[in-house]
């Protein structure tokens, strides 16, 4: 999401992350094929290291979004009630179905190509979605003042 964000003519002011429901690899780098699959499509991953979503997560973002139902369910148990509404399934509130985003770690290559391409038509659903709400929220401009 960041890259996209950050290759749009004009880029909306976003605080994006992407962390953890788990504290399994943090500090880590991405898995080798994630890392290769960012380079094959022009993603520069190799500054990422994985890190856990904390309480403030959910003061100080307005979206949490989980890549499967089990994520949803942990995130919504884990965060006080005032902050469920923020919490989604990614794909469906990219308006793309109820679908989960599987997890590739065990599989082969060609997973997590399918994952890529997810995550990848996810995203740029979810950037449309923000770009037309900011645009339909702006004040508009009065030219030629009188």
């Amino acid at each position: 999401m960041k890259a996209r964000v950050k290759n749009q003519e004009s880029p909306p002011d976003l605080n994006i992350a992407s962390v953890g429901t788990h504290n399994y690899h943090i500090g880590e780098a991405p898995d080798y094929r994630t890392v290769r699959m960012c380079q094959e499509n022009g993603i520069d991953a190799s500054n990422i290291k994985a890190n856990q979503i904390s309480m403030q997560d959910f003061e100080s973002f307005d979206l949490i979004l989980g890549m499967d139902k089990s994520h949803v369910i942990f995130l919504k148990d884990k965060c006080p009630e005032r902050h469920h509404t923020k919490i989604h399934l990614f794909m469906e509130y990219a308006g793309l179905g109820k679908l989960e985003v599987p997890d590739p770690y065990y599989g082969e290559m060609e997973d997590f190509l399918q994952v890529y391409e997810m995550v990848s038509k996810g995203t740029g659903e979810l950037l449309g979605m923000i770009i037309r709400h900011n645009a339909a929220n702006q004040p508009e401009t009065l030219e030629g003042a009188v």
